[in-house]
């Protein structure tokens, strides 16, 4: 068997072993665990307390929300009417560690676009459907989450989150309750080993064709 051969079987392997870096992203990607789980109280200073997470993978927190928001009649941009949502309900976060030191601080708005011209949306990994409809109003369920983190050992953290209600939209918050995972993964290390992969055995593989085309 001539070195064109040799160069296609390696190319078409290198290939097809890309997959292997896509697989086992989107394997541990339905493997994350549930750390903590606690009921949120609005307008009051929310604070866990001391509970351990995975150091190997990252650590991700998603405020889960049921909420009742007017609605504003509106001509949206493709020309057709409806009610358009409208709420915005501001929350403070942090992440602290067994010694109160902040490893994670944001200060958000969940709000269904920016408050005004000038203030983009700052809504992370954001979520929302409508559960329910009325002429004043309607119900939703939101899923807001925040960057993934990396903790250090020992992986001792607490939580602290604060909802307030702002009174520009009269929302009600029907419920409210924060979800934190650790085994987290991130997919970028196998993104850019499967392109490597790929790229790599593209190239063997077009030199074993040009070898096997042009050598006797």
């Amino acid at each position: 068997m001539n070195i064109g051969k040799w160069l296609l079987i390696a190319g078409i392997s290198l290939i097809l072993g890309s997959c292997i870096p896509v697989g086992v992203a989107f394997q541990h990607g339905f493997s994350k665990n549930i750390a903590k789980q606690s009921e949120l109280e609005i307008g009051l200073t929310n604070r866990t307390g001391l509970f351990h997470v995975n150091t190997e993978q990252l650590v991700q927190a998603t405020i889960k929300l049921n909420i009742q928001a007017p609605t504003d009649q509106n001509v949206f941009e493709d020309g057709e009417e409806g009610n358009d949502k409208q709420y915005s309900i501001p929350v403070s976060y942090r992440i602290l560690n067994q010694f109160e030191e902040i490893i994670q601080e944001k200060n958000n708005n969940i709000t269904w676009k920016p408050v005004d011209d000038t203030s983009p949306s700052i809504n992370i990994n954001y979520n929302s459907s409508t559960t329910t409809s009325t002429s004043s109003g309607s119900t939703y369920t939101i899923d807001y989450t925040f960057e993934k983190i990396k903790i250090d050992p020992p992986g001792e953290i607490q939580v602290e989150i604060t909802l307030s209600p702002t009174s520009t939209y009269p929302t009600v918050i029907n419920s409210a309750s924060l979800m934190v995972y650790d085994d987290v993964y991130t997919y970028w290390d196998n993104i850019f080993s499967a392109l490597g992969l790929a790229f790599i055995g593209f190239i063997v593989t077009l030199v074993g064709l040009i070898l096997l085309i042009t050598q006797p």
